[in-house]
């Protein structure tokens, strides 16, 4: 069953509050943990990490003490503050696949909804368990899963990427604009990972978000190429760099703002991409909102709404405005806001 990481939220909205306990699989760097916190955040539970790939069974068996006269296991780290934590709580363990089988089997006790327990150790009910792996096929480093454990998942869903549900996640962490208006002009190139034993990269979503992190620093454009293609890969990131040279080539952004109607135009679709993404974060107040309006209604219908989903997502405090309003009128039969 594969699921865009929207859905695998949703779907985590409805299993955590049941304590039944799901793995989301999918290729590095897709969404998966992200897709965690975002469970977190909306069911407004303090989330746990654990990385199994780098614990010994015991962190989760817990030390062998005597205490009263008696022989029990004692909880460390991480797995005591969970085990004694008193509010509701997600406990995701991420990369559960790199684990050695022996750090599974410790891990699969907690897991049936049934138990959750391991010797003396239980999880608390308010405690649900969420769990990610890469595939084996993607050179991760996945060990795989004894049938026992898998067994133990109420379900496990693939997570793919989405276009759509990664916009609307980009535009909420203010991510570039010009790489959202690239991702909408090359959809294909949001994820395309593809495994090897070398150094090359391929595009992912968290391969863009540090794209986003590496445009703001203040280097020459061979250094910039020679970063993204660390990030992205040769062919996407050259691509990328030959999408942000056409800003160079498209009107001024201010003299869109002073004259909307008379500005130059786009001749390429490509351009219309970039000036659209460099254009949602235009048009901030009434005059200049006005001419970018001007603007963008000289473009086809397509761009329109692109503009439209964009900036209405950045700029929610303006969405009551006269101009605004008019122009949701003017465009009800395109835009599904």
């Amino acid at each position: 069953m594969k699921l865009t990481v929207a859905q695998a939220i949703e779907l985590g909205s409805h299993l955590i509050p049941t304590n039944r306990p799901f793995l989301m699989i999918g290729p590095p760097g897709v969404g998966k943990t992200d897709a965690a916190r975002q469970m977190a955040e909306n069911t407004k539970r303090r989330l746990f990490v654990s990385h199994p790939a780098v614990d010994d069974p015991s962190d989760y068996k817990g030390f062998a003490m005597f205490q009263n006269g008696e022989a029990n296991f004692y909880p460390l780290g991480q797995m005591r503050k969970i085990i004694e934590c008193t509010e509701p709580a997600i406990w995701f363990i991420d990369d559960i696949g790199q684990a050695p089988i022996a750090t599974q089997n410790g891990i699969m006790q907690y897991i049936h909804h049934r138990s959750r327990a391991l010797g003396d150790l239980t999880i608390p009910e308010h405690i649900s368990i969420v769990a990610a792996t890469n595939r084996r096929e993607d050179n991760a480093g996945v060990v795989g899963m004894t049938d026992p454990l898998k067994g133990r998942w109420v379900t496990m869903v693939e997570i793919v990427a989405d276009v759509a549900g990664w916009v609307k996640w980009a535009i909420a962490k203010s991510v570039d604009p010009l790489i959202l208006g690239y991702i909408h002009y090359r959809p294909e190139n949001l994820s395309q990972f593809e495994p090897n034993r070398s150094f090359d990269m391929s595009p992912t979503p968290r391969g863009w978000e540090h794209v986003n992190e590496l445009l703001k620093l203040p280097v020459e454009d061979t250094l910039m190429h020679a970063l993204l293609k660390g990030a992205i890969g040769e062919h996407v990131s050259t691509e990328f760099m030959q999408f942000r040279k056409i800003l160079d080539e498209l009107p001024d952004l201010d003299e869109i703002e002073r004259n909307g109607r008379g500005a130059q135009l786009p001749q390429t679709n490509q351009a219309n991409y970039a000036i659209v993404g460099a254009l949602s974060i235009r048009g901030t107040v009434s005059r200049t909102l006005e001419q970018v309006m001007h603007y963008i209604r000289r473009l086809p219908g397509e761009y329109r709404v692109l503009w439209s989903e964009i900036w209405a997502q950045k700029n929610e405090n303006m969405l009551h405005s006269k101009e605004w309003t008019e122009w949701a009128i003017e465009h009800k039969d395109l835009l599904t806001l």
